[in-house]
């Protein structure tokens, strides 16, 4: 079905659902409307508020329907909540050339365009979520008086909630009867009168729901005489004048008694209004005499007669034609131009003494007609057709002209006077009309005097014209029937009225009005005058918009004149209202309370805080408390007691955070020493992926560098410069930029462009004048910047490694060129701003002061011209600066600020422009989160929760929706609080969004520049999942701010470990949530959101097709590039320790694999004796050799390492490495990658030891006197009890019990806020951590104590290690590794080969030359052989963490078989257990199975940590369920215990391939018993749990499940019975589903099954029958209507097909074109000729515009609308 035209009324405002994208409709908040009723004309004034209540920020189209006959004069909008910006009448085309042209990221300008008669539209950005759009908009209408009244009616019409303030305010201008005013639909209006006989009213209700209509009527006062009305300003040449003629003027022709014969004529196409025809057509007969006669007829695509004779109007004949008349169907398309001339048939032949009448009851014909050209027709003298008359709810052109022709009068039903006159002209029984013939005016030209053609029945006639200055106007009217005429004259007196400029526009409107219907002049020429008039008179016409950009300076910039218009509403004095909008109102209760008492609600929800402080789930609570806080205004004792136990456990958790470097010693939860690093080794090779290239072929030949140019040159010259620097073809387009007015002798200036790559180079020569380039497959193309946008290029992009669960991204992914040429050319640039200089100015041009810079600095420097002449001027003379030894930065901005001019770092240069430039250039950089999180529930850094606690902010998620995480919409992970599903649903792909949107809105508040979500302009921040980082579109200076913010930030909380994310397989939801990132991230267009542009199709093999420009394509490599970068930091964070330089994505390297801070303690300066004094009873051993086995309850895992201490040495063994300090330095050894790296880490090391045994068993006394801040407690004869204060802090601090007796300690307590964290006891060979619930933490065991033994120097006693001090500029390994960073093989190849040669046996020498050659690939044919070689060194050695990086994905030159085969070649005795998994996941991969199972055996012989032996036995297991053995897999099952959770999810899933259901339910039980959660978040776990499993009746009860476990049958449990149906794919699963979905007792969702099934079944009759009961049950969705229809089509079901149809049609549905067409084949089955005809004719005259990708219902009547893409 089709959309309906809004009707008259209120405005609406109609947003697109983001989960159905079906229309919303939005509130109005605010009406107000002032009147100005001063005939001929009434001033209307609207100043209309909407509400957006969701989360999310919009864009929309405002569609007003007016009255029939409004001229729109005025339309402004709130940009913002304070600044009214002033719509400008343009040229509509110019308008959209702005729109077009319009760069600032999400915003465009609001554009009010007339689209159809009355109606107007207006594309708006943004509606901001929770927030109002205020719109103001004036039009005035026709003001008449007939049969000595004047009736004015406002429509009102709305279905809408209540309007929270309603206001109406007007004035009446005499001369009139004040005591007649009256307002039947407001009795309650008073009136007041003043001393001039001006009347005002006024009226304001709040929470009402406005009558359709405002009426009002007065008495005019009578007048013998005309009256006119004039108007001339100063500067007018000439006077506008209104002559109003008196009712009393009009001539009295006595007209034929005789009787009529009257063809009434009702339109049935597809646009008729039937019933309201229907009660026309009954009103017509009623004023019928009994000699009258009559008949009726249908009119569509022909004539119909529904009567065989004339018959009186009251016969039976007649009352069957009636009710024949109530049995039509509105069908097919109105032909008038053939049915009227069939029709006027009936007359034939006509009877001697009878008047001849059609009256025609529709609205004009369904499409302009050819022939139809004589729009001036006059009615034609004598004529001797039937007059007809047309009563129509529109003002139709083609009605208009054949009723003039006819002698007839058009009935518009829009206007009351004319409804008015239909009601007289029926109780006078059908008299022929006045027909006004001419009217001449002494003096003035014919072709500038407007009136109508028909003097309207107890009407005035309205003369309208421009004349030369007269007092008098002489004025003859000749009037009368087509039989008989009259001549009047009189002269009436012209002198100007004040403040009258309506008269003149309402000449200038008929005057556009005979414009355009003039066919004699050439349409520029019409167009033009056309355009002028509109301009200066405010008039809208097709050829007119109002636009209103920004701010006021945006209109100069794009010299639009402001001070064309007469303005109506200034100066002071003039009528126009203004109110004060009140706040939007805010909801009083949580979402899901609305029915229950508040209070209540917030004793119940406390409950659920106290729970959640129960269980130290204390972010969860707070959560809920800000929730409960921001969504009610209860203050209740139980509230207040909720935040003192929040803030009690808040506490601590910020003091844990200030303790930053001390905080493991109090908090063994983030004591994790032992975490494996993650060898960054693989990240070296920087070979472009084949995919980039094939996109920009060119790469390699565009960033080479360019020497020294200098002066300027032509654009053929720099074409061949061009040519000769990269080899390649240059074209330039010199037609295309002809056509776009550049000259083609343009001067490009080359100066100051050393450095640059020629990509660089000539963006920053040809952006200065229009141009650009485009580097096509075969060449370079030169044309201009406006030309060649809409060229669009597919290109297929694999993003695998961008979504959740996907692999992680491969090295060649991550290399791009441009971005890093871009990012180093950055870098160089900040640093040289960072120099010292000085300056001494005055007065000097700006081009010699950053000549100046650049010679001094050897820096590029640009002058964007462009924007300098736009605002003014293009080289201003600088003030006077002297500065002396100041950073280059500041020197440039102190002397380009007085010029509101600003610098920015743009295509490898430094570009000067202006402020308003630079604010709207907006960049695209990734920020990853990684160190910034919370860490698991109970590490929450409450610094952070405490810092943003009242902060809140915007997200955005999912397909692009933006929702607000704070007062309204604080997500709580507790089910059992009210929350809203649907933005649950929405925000599902977030993790932890409360905490993002405080970090988003702390950097927000804490930027200079503007941000969207605050300034209602400026950058935005997307979180991106996969990357776990947010993509900031900011300005430079604010991209300077965040990467600072971030630094400070993650220096102050300590790192913790990152916790690895549950893998999931991506979802199209997750692709479309890619899709959203790519469209808000580039400055483009895209169907998809703007209606036009590129396009974006994602396929099931996650790759997405994306049509788009080149430049673009640029944007999204970059925008990719950046993403996997910020993924690859994050999926490898869990070795990291600080955080410094994440943000750096120009590189995937780091310096060194060893992830220590240099100075991570500061040391007191001083000890004192007393603290030395207690200390002395503490005993400390000369030296240590211990060796220990650390069980930590959350690490699951024993840990053994030994501690030696003798001297200032200390040395740690770890599982995987060797910490060694002496002194200041340290080394750390990786004996499984043969490197050890030395640098200034002393402190840090020691701190590792302090981590790995808290009572600081190896610290001296000295060091502890020298940390802390050492105190007594007690002391007794036996123990003394100190206290270690940590230095700043009086709350915490560490205590120990010293045994005299012993010197050890016998306690030991960890204190924060004065809250225990832990206690340690002393066991003989054990130590115990208990938290204070007396819960184990953590235990050590003494596994020996021997003999303390000298520790080497810190380079000495490593075997085939290589030890490199990082920053050692004279390292091979370092040299090896910038080589290969900057993809140099060649130099790498030869530095690791002379490395070699002193330690031929080195593994990790091997390793990176294994690395070069396969980077050498294919260049190199002999590199697989060369890498295979070089691998097998690393093999032959023991550096078993080297062994476990060979594999496919760090060197895909070699084969699979290759790899293996390598890895096969270790000798048994040396293969490791990690050697033999390796090996296992190899052969699996190559499918043998069997060999696969049997290493991974063999594994599981040497592997003894139970971690390690898990991880194994589930390879074991998938081995075996391939080789289809599961009982056996299911043995091995059965035994594991303290599994994850993501190691029971992938075993559910392994024993789902292999159809053992039966172990993958135990699995999901096992997973769902450890966290007991309801509702949502349950839902959400069956959920994951039923990805599992395969389409099919398994998976189907698991959603079923999941969509029981939701409390309200809403979103997302529709989602999960969606999801459900659309797998079905045969009749059998239809008929499972509907049993399945059968509980549910949705009578939609089973109609839907029932399709489903009918769509599966083969049976064409059982397919039909199904159908067929579904539409007896209810109505077939629209989304499924054409499909059924098709389906019964093709079972020979006509005579249903129709049954359907009809009875939607009765019902009102407007049919659509395709339904139509398969109703007209229907029709034509069972015979029924004509009304196939008609079918096939269908056309619904819709003016409302479509919504793309789907047809949407339409809105109520109620006026305008806003529809929201």
């Amino acid at each position: 079905m089709t959309e309906l035209r809004p009707a008259q009324g209120l405005g609406q405002l109609v947003i697109s659902d983001a989960q159905s994208d079906s229309p919303v409709r939005l509130d109005v908040q605010q009406y107000h409307v002032n009147v100005v009723l001063k005939p001929p004309v009434a001033l209307v004034q609207i100043d209309q508020s909407f509400f957006n209540p969701y989360g999310s920020q919009e864009e929309g189209t405002f569609v007003c329907n007016l009255p029939s006959g409004s001229s729109v004069s005025r339309f402004a909008m709130y940009v913002t909540p304070e600044s009214l910006i002033e719509g400008e009448l343009i040229e509509r085309k110019q308008a959209d050339e702005v729109s077009m042209t319009i760069v600032l990221p999400k915003r465009d300008p609001a554009i009010l365009k007339q689209i159809g008669d009355n109606l107007f539209r207006m594309r708006v950005f943004p509606i901001f979520a929770r927030d109002t759009k205020r719109i103001l908009l004036d039009y005035t209408v026709p003001l008449v008086a007939a049969e000595g009244q004047y009736r004015f009616q406002l429509p009102l019409m709305s279905d809408r909630k209540p309007i929270q303030n309603f206001s109406l305010t007007g004035t009446i201008h005499p001369p009139f009867t004040p005591d007649s005013v009256r307002s039947p639909s407001h009795p309650e209006i008073r009136f007041t009168v003043d001393k001039n006989q001006t009347v005002t009213f006024q009226l304001s209700q709040k929470e009402v729901n406005p009558p359709p209509y405002f009426t009002l009527s007065y008495s005019a006062t009578a007048q013998a005489e005309p009256t006119v009305r004039a108007y001339q300003e100063p500067t007018d040449k000439d006077r506008f004048f209104v002559v109003t003629v008196p009712e009393s003027k009009r001539p009295v022709i006595s007209t034929s008694e005789n009787p009529c014969d009257l063809l009434l004529l009702i339109e049935t196409s597809g646009n008729a209004q039937l019933p309201r025809a229907r009660q026309l057509a009954r009103a017509v007969i009623s004023g019928m005499s009994p000699n009258d006669r009559l008949q009726i007829g249908c009119v569509d695509v022909k004539f119909r007669s529904l009567t065989t004779n004339w018959c009186r109007a009251d016969s039976p004949e007649a009352n069957q034609a009636l009710q024949r008349l109530s049995e039509q169907l509105a069908i097919g398309m109105n032909d008038l131009a053939t049915s009227l001339p069939q029709a006027r048939a009936v007359f034939s032949p006509a009877t001697v003494g009878r008047r001849q009448i059609i009256v025609y009851v529709g609205d004009g014909p369904s499409r302009a007609l050819p022939n139809f050209v004589d729009q001036k027709a006059e009615p034609v003298q004598g004529v001797t057709e039937p007059l007809l008359f047309a009563i129509a709810a529109t003002s139709d052109e083609f009605l208009a002209v054949e009723t003039r022709r006819s002698g007839g009068i058009l009935f518009d039903l829009n206007t009351s006077h004319a409804r008015h006159s239909l009601f007289q002209w029926s109780l006078s029984r059908f008299p022929a009309p006045i027909l006004v013939r001419s009217v001449k005016i002494a003096g003035v030209e014919n072709h500038n005097v407007f009136h109508d053609h028909i003097w309207p029945i107890g009407g005035e006639l309205q003369i309208t014209g421009k004349a030369p200055p007269q007092d008098v106007l002489q004025i003859t009217l000749t009037a009368g029937t087509a039989k008989h005429t009259e001549e009047l004259t009189f002269n009436v007196d012209c002198r100007t009225t004040a403040a009258d400029v309506f008269t003149g526009r309402l000449w200038a409107r008929h005057k556009v009005d005979a414009l355009m219907r003039n066919s004699n002049v050439p349409v520029s020429v019409r167009d033009r005058d056309v355009v002028q008039l509109c301009q200066e008179w405010s008039l809208m016409s097709p050829l007119t918009a109002f636009l209103v950009l920004e701010t006021e300076q945006d209109y100069g910039r794009w010299k639009i004149d402001r001070k064309t218009r007469r303005r109506y509403w200034k100066p002071v004095g003039s009528e126009v209202a203004r109110v004060d909008v009140d706040p939007p109102k805010q909801p009083i209760k949580l979402k899901s309370s609305i029915d229950l008492d508040q209070e209540r609600l917030v004793r119940r929800i406390v409950k659920e805080i106290e729970s959640k402080l129960a269980d130290h789930d204390t972010e969860s609570a707070i959560q809920i408390l800000h929730r409960l806080e921001h969504e009610t205004e209860s203050n209740s004792d139980a509230l207040q007691k909720a935040r003192q136990l929040v803030d009690t456990q808040l506490k601590p958790k910020q003091r844990l955070v200030e303790l930053s470097t001390w905080r493991p010693l109090v908090d063994r939860r983030v004591a994790e020493v032992f975490v494996s690093p993650v060898p960054l080794l693989t990240r070296f090779p920087y070979r472009i992926a084949d995919d980039f290239l094939k996109r920009h072929p060119h790469a390699y030949r565009l960033l080479r560098k360019v020497g020294d140019l200098q002066g300027e040159t032509s654009l053929s010259d720099f074409a061949d410069l061009i040519q000769k620097l990269t080899g390649l073809p240059v074209f330039v387009d010199r037609q295309a930029i002809a056509d776009e007015g550049i000259d083609l002798d343009v001067s490009l200036d080359l100066n100051h462009v050393k450095g640059m790559s020629v990509r660089a180079l000539m963006k920053n020569v040809l952006e200065e004048h229009g141009l650009k380039f485009i580097p096509e497959r075969h060449l370079l193309r030169i044309t201009a910047i406006n030309r060649d946008n809409g060229k669009m290029i597919s290109y297929v992009y694999p993003v695998d490694d961008l979504l959740p669960g996907g692999a992680l991204p491969s090295s060649r992914r991550m290399a791009n060129p441009y971005f890093d040429a871009e990012e180093k050319a950055r870098q160089r640039i900040e640093a040289i701003l960072n120099e010292s200089t000085e300056v001494s100015f005055n007065q000097n041009p700006l081009n010699e002061i950053l000549k100046y810079f650049s010679d001094l600095h050897g820096l590029p420097v640009r002058i964007d011209h462009k924007s300098l002449k736009e605002s003014g001027d293009g080289n201003p003379n600088s003030g006077t600066v002297e500065l002396t030894n100041v950073p280059f930065r500041v020197a440039l901005d102190e002397v380009l600020k007085p010029l509101d001019l600003t610098a920015v770092i743009c295509n490898e240069c430094l570009k000067v422009t202006t402020r308003w430039e630079a604010d709207k250039t907006l960049e695209t950089r990734m920020y990853s989160l990684v160190g910034l999180e919370d860490p698991p529930k109970e590490d929450t850094p409450a610094r952070w929760v405490s810092a943003f606690r009242y902060c809140w902010g915007r997200i955005t998620v999912g397909s692009g929706e933006s929702f607000d995480v704070g007062p309204a919409n604080t997500e709580s992970n507790d089910p059992s609080v009210p929350v809203d599903d649907d933005d649950d649903f929405k925000n599902s792909l977030v993790p932890d969004e409360t905490w993002i949107s405080r970090t988003q809105n702390a950097l927000q508040s804490s930027t200079t520049g503007k941000w969207f979500k605050l300034d209602r302009e400026g950058g935005s921040i997307v979180y991106v999942a996969a990357s776990h980082a947010i993509m900031v579109q900011q300005t430079q200076q604010v991209h300077s701010d965040i990467s600072n913010l971030l630094e400070q930030q993650r220096q102050a909380i300590s790192p913790h470990r990152v916790l690895n994310r549950r893998p999931r397989n991506p979802t199209f939801t997750e692709m479309g949530y890619l899709q959203d990132i790519v469209e808000q991230s580039t400055n483009a267009r895209w169907i998809n959101r703007d209606f036009e542009g590129g396009s974006i199709t994602c396929t099931p093999k996650n790759a997405m097709t994306i049509l788009q420009t080149q430049d673009v394509h640029e944007e999204i490599d970059r925008i990719f590039t950046q993403l996997r970068r910020s993924r690859f930091i994050t999926e490898t964070a869990s070795s990291r320790t600080f955080w410094n330089g994440i943000d750096d994505l120009s590189a995937a390297d780091v310096p060194a694999v060893t992830p220590l801070p240099r100075n991570s303690v500061m040391l007191r300066s001083e000890k004192r004796n007393d603290e030395m004094q207690w200390l002395a009873s503490r005993k400390v051993p000369a030296g240590i050799n211990q060796r220990w086995r650390s069980i930590a309850t959350q690490a699951r895992r024993p840990v053994e390492f030994q501690l030696r201490k003798r001297d200032s040495r200390l040395e740690l063994t770890l599982p995987d490495r060797i910490l060694r300090c002496d002194g200041p330095s340290a080394v750390v050894v990786y004996p499984g990658l043969a490197l050890g790296e030395i640098n200034d880490w002393g402190d840090a090391a020691r701190l590792q030891v302090d981590f790995a045994l808290p009572w600081l068993p190896h610290r001296s006394n000295d060091e502890l006197a020298v940390l802390f801040d050492v105190s007594r407690v007690s002391e007794d004869a036996n123990q003394i009890t100190l206290r270690l204060g940590f230095p700043g802090f009086t709350d915490s601090y560490l205590e120990m019990t010293i045994s005299k007796p012993t010197g050890q300690p016998t306690k030991w307590i960890a204190v924060v806020t004065n809250q225990t964290q832990f206690e340690l006891k002393f066991e003989p060979q054990r130590v115990m951590a208990l938290d204070a619930q007396g819960t184990l933490l953590e235990s050590w065991e003494l596994l020996a104590d021997d003999a303390p033994k000298q520790i080497p120097a810190l380079t000495q006693g490593w075997q085939a290690i290589t030890l490199v001090t990082i920053g050692d500029p004279n390292s091979a390994y370092i040299w090896a590794r910038q080589a290969l960073r900057r993809d140099d093989t060649h130099t790498a190849r030869i530095l690791l080969t002379d490395a070699l040669k002193k330690q031929p046996q080195q593994p990790l020498l091997h390793f990176l030359l294994g690395v070069v050659e396969d980077a050498s690939f294919p260049k190199t044919r002999k590199s697989p052989e060369q890498c295979r070689n070089a691998l097998q060194k690393v093999v032959d050695s023991s550096a078993d963490d080297l062994i476990r990086l060979i594999n496919w994905l760090n060197f895909p030159c070699l084969k699979e078989k290759d790899l293996f085969a390598i890895l096969k070649s270790i000798p048994q005795k040396r293969r490791s257990a990690e050697v033999f998994f390796a090996m296992a996941e190899q052969a699996g991969d190559l499918g043998s199975l069997e060999e696969a199972t049997r290493f991974v055996e063999e594994a599981l012989k040497l592997e003894k940590q139970p971690t390690e032996r898990t991880r194994y036995q589930i390879l074991q297991i998938e081995l075996l369920l391939r080789r289809q053995q599961v009982r056996r897999a299911t043995e091995i099952q059965e035994t594991l215990t303290d599994l994850t959770d993501d190691q029971l999810t992938e075993l559910a899933r392994l024993f789902a391939i292999a159809k053992a259901f039966d172990v993958t339910d135990r699995c999901c039980d096992q997973l769902r018993q450890r966290t007991k959660v309801t509702g949502l978040e349950l839902a959400r776990q069956i959920e994951l749990q039923a990805e599992i499993y395969p389409p099919g009746r398994r998976r189907w009860e698991l959603l079923a499940e999941a969509c029981g476990a939701i409390p309200k049958l809403k979103e997302p449990a529709l989602r999960y019975m969606y999801q459900i149906i659309n797998e079905a794919k045969n009749p059998e699963h239809a008929r499972i589903i509907n049993g399945l979905l059968a509980v549910q007792k949705n009578e939609t969702l089973r109609n839907k099954v029932m399709l489903l099934e009918a769509r599966l079944e083969k049976d064409e009759k059982q397919a039909c029958d199904l159908i067929c009961e579904v539409e007896m049950r209810q109505t077939i969705p629209p989304d499924q209507l054409l499909w059924a229809l098709q389906k019964l089509t093709k079972g020979n079901r006509p005579a249903d097909v129709v049954r359907i149809v009809e009875t939607r049609i009765k019902h009102g549905e407007q049919l659509n074109t395709d339904v139509a067409l398969i109703l007209g084949q229907a029709y034509s089955s069972l015979g029924r000729d004509h009304d196939a005809e008609r079918a096939g004719t269908h056309q619904f005259r819709s003016v409302v515009p479509p919504v793309p990708n789907k047809q949407r219902p339409a809105p109520a009547a109620g006026g305008g609308q806003f529809s929201v893409k």
